[in-house]
């Protein structure tokens, strides 16, 4: 059994007979029934049905084809990135990230694999935290950034930065702020189903606080732009909100007695052996979150021991009060 039987085997399913295939295989019909009898004859099953209109697969046949295609992806990664290593870096890369990784950094990112891998396509997907990490659990992408942790045996969970939230209003503010007087206001947040929303309940749940929520929506650009209406302040990480300070367009402070703390994680498949170009662009983009975080500017902080393991994670999701941690 050899790849020119396998793609043969899948042209014919595809096609739905010998005759119909052997034009978009560029084989003879005869010349295609000897490769797929002597298929049959080697695994020593059958694998198609014939009858008048066509083939039909057999159960063993429909066993085949799940793998052929799965193997012939594969073959065709390696073909590629065997290819990449003769020529300049190119192809797609896929990465999956959500909502509140900052559309600045983002496009930080895509400038400068612009400029350094210009042959390199990278297409981004915006997705919630559960349907990330299906995709790339089924190789849907490449690369995933996500703010949550993840112990799953199908994905390599990578912990590059710690995050801290930060209270948002559209009038100035002290250098500090008290969560309890934060949780006194009415207050507009991310949805329940929002990493950021989960964490602010537990930080009030903790201390026996009931929140007030005005608004809340899936939309943080919805959130910040209600903000800046003056109809409420709001909970963020800063990166969300970063240019809106620089223009003086919202105010942030830090908060007090609780601190919300959250990790940014690289998520790979273990499935999927990454092409040359899928890990150029991974370790650029490991480069980039970091001086990102070195800069200061984000609000980030580069997580010591940088390590990937599976199923393990590496980093923390937690909020803490009095200095105890409660992951």
């Amino acid at each position: 059994m050899d790849v020119k039987q396998l793609r043969y085997f899948l042209g014919v399913l595809e096609a739905g007979s010998l005759s119909k295939a052997s034009g978009p295989l560029h084989v003879a019909q005869p010349a295609l029934g000897v490769q797929i009898r002597n298929l049959e004859q080697e695994l020593g099953v059958e694998l198609l049905q014939r009858h008048a209109r066509g083939v039909v697969p057999t159960r063993a046949g429909e066993v085949l084809a799940r793998r052929a295609e799965s193997l012939l992806r594969e073959f065709s990664r390696i073909r590629q990135e065997m290819m990449d290593f003769g020529t300049v870096p190119s192809g797609r890369v896929t990465l999956g990230l959500t909502s509140s990784v900052g559309q600045r950094v983002v496009a930080g990112f895509v400038q400068r694999c612009r400029q350094k891998y210009p042959e390199i396509r990278i297409v981004f997907m915006t997705v919630r935290g559960p349907e990330l990490i299906g995709k790339v659990i089924h190789e849907e992408i490449d690369l995933g950034l996500a703010f949550r942790p993840q112990d799953n045996d199908e994905i390599v969970s990578e912990a590059l930065i710690n995050d801290e939230l930060v209270f948002v209003d559209s009038k100035k503010l002290p250098s500090k702020v008290d969560f309890r007087t934060i949780v006194s206001k009415e207050l507009i947040l991310t949805s329940e189903s929002h990493l950021v929303r989960r964490m602010v309940n537990r930080a009030a749940a903790s201390l026996g606080l009931e929140l007030k929520v005005f608004y809340d929506a899936d939309s943080i650009t919805m959130i910040k732009e209600l903000v800046k209406r003056r109809l409420g302040p709001t909970i963020l990480p800063l990166t969300a909100i970063q240019e809106e300070v620089q223009e003086g367009k919202l105010f942030a402070a830090p908060i007090m007695n609780v601190d919300f703390v959250r990790t940014l994680f690289l998520l790979q498949s273990v499935r999927k052996f990454p092409s040359h170009s899928v890990e150029l662009i991974r370790d650029e983009l490991r480069a980039f979150v970091g001086e990102l975080a070195d800069s200061s500017s984000m609000g980030w902080t580069r997580v010591k021991a940088v390590l990937s393991q599976r199923p393990k994670v590496v980093g923390r999701y937690e909020v803490r009060r009095d200095g105890v941690r409660d992951e």
